[in-house]
C-alpha cells in the first residue's frame, strides 16, 4: 500500500471517530483524541457545524455505516479489554492500528498493560508526527511496530519488538481485514497462533457481502464504488462459519459470532438518526484453547 494510500486509509477512519462523537447522539464510542489525530483541516471543518454540513457530511455518506461498524467493534473489544486486565492480560495488540488512540486514552493503564501497535512504517511516521503536536512522544507503555506485510511476516515483525509471546494478550484486528487479500488473512492467522499464548483472544470484524443469496449485499454497494473510487477496494469477503472453522482449526474456541443484526441490536438499538452496521459485518471473537 502507498504511502498516500496508508494516510488516507487512517486519516478517514480517525475522522469517522471524530465526526461520531461530535454530532451523533448517543454516542456508542466516545474516542476524545480522534480530532486532534486528524489533517488540520479536516480538524477546521469538523469543529464548525456549518462547515461540516456543508463540505463533509455528503463526502462520507456512503462509509456512514462501515463506520459504524468499527465503533461496535472498537466498543465491543474495549469492554472486553477491561475485563481481561482484571484476569491477567498484561499485553494488548492492535494490528492495522492506524490512529488508534486507546493508549492516549488509558494511561491509568500504563503500568498493567502494554500496548503494541502494529502498522505500515508511513502510517506510523504520521501518527508520531500528529501525536508531537499535542503530547510531544508516545505514552511509554505504547510501542509502534512498524510492518510492511509486502515483505514481512506477523511472526517476524513482532520477534523485533519487545512482544512476550508467553503472556496473556489481547489482539484486535478491526476495519482492515476487508483491504486485505484473503490468503494473507489466513496466513496471519496462522501467524497470530504461533504468537498467542494459551488464554489469549483475538477480537476481529471481517465482511461477508456477496456470500449472501438473499440480495442483501447490495446494500453496499455505494460502499465498494466509494473505496474503488479512493484506491482502496474491498479485497476479500468470508463465509462467516467457514472463517470461524479456519480460525478454530488453529487452536482457538470460538466465544462470539455478531452478525450486522446482532451488533446493531446491541449498540444501536432505539436510535433516531438510523445509525446501524453495514449489513452483512460480520464481529468475531475467539479465545486460544491450546
Amino acid at each position: 500500500m502507498a504511502t498516500r494510500q496508508q494516510g488516507r486509509t487512517a486519516d478517514g477512519a480517525a475522522l469517522g471517530r471524530a465526526i461520531h462523537l461530535l454530532y451523533a447522539r448517543p454516542v456508542v464510542f466516545a474516542d476524545y483524541y480522534a480530532l486532534d489525530l486528524v489533517s488540520p483541516p479536516a480538524r477546521f471543518l469538523c469543529r464548525s457545524p456549518l462547515l461540516y454540513r456543508l463540505f463533509l457530511k455528503r463526502g462520507i455518506a456512503p462509509f456512514r455505516h462501515f463506520v459504524a461498524s468499527t465503533l461496535s467493534g472498537m466498543r465491543y473489544i474495549e469492554d472486553r479489554l477491561a475485563d481481561a486486565v482484571h484476569e491477567g492480560f498484561t499485553q494488548y495488540v492492535v494490528l492495522g492500528a492506524g490512529l488508534d488512540s486507546f493508549a492516549l486514552r488509558r494511561l491509568d493503564l500504563c503500568r498493567s498493560l502494554r500496548v503494541f501497535e502494529v502498522d505500515h512504517p508511513a502510517t506510523q511516521a504520521l501518527k508520531r508526527e500528529r501525536i508531537g503536536r499535542f503530547l510531544g512522544a508516545p505514552p511509554a507503555h505504547l510501542e509502534l511496530v512498524p510492518a510492511d506485510f509486502e515483505r514481512q511476516s506477523l511472526d517476524e515483525v513482532l520477534a523485533a519488538s519487545r512482544f512476550d509471546p508467553k503472556a496473556r494478550t489481547l489482539f484486535s484486528w478491526i476495519a482492515s481485514i476487508p483491504y486485505v487479500d484473503e490468503s494473507a488473512v489466513h496466513e496471519t492467522f496462522r501467524s497470530l497462533a504461533r504468537q498467542s499464548a494459551e488464554g489469549s483472544e483475538i477480537v476481529f470484524n471481517f465482511g461477508s457481502w456477496g456470500t449472501e443469496s438473499d440480495g442483501s449485499s447490495a446494500v453496499n454497494a455505494d460502499l465498494e464504488r466509494a473505496t474503488q473510487r479512493r484506491g482502496e477496494p474491498l479485497k476479500s469477503t468470508f463465509d462467516p462459519e467457514a472463517l470461524l472453522k479456519a480460525v478454530c482449526d488453529q487452536g482457538y474456541e470460538r466465544v462470539a459470532l455478531l452478525d450486522s443484526d446482532a451488533q446493531t441490536q446491541r449498540f444501536f438499538a432505539g436510535r433516531s438518526d438510523g445509525l446501524h452496521v453495514v449489513a452483512n459485518s460480520q464481529l468475531a471473537h475467539v479465545r486460544r484453547s491450546r
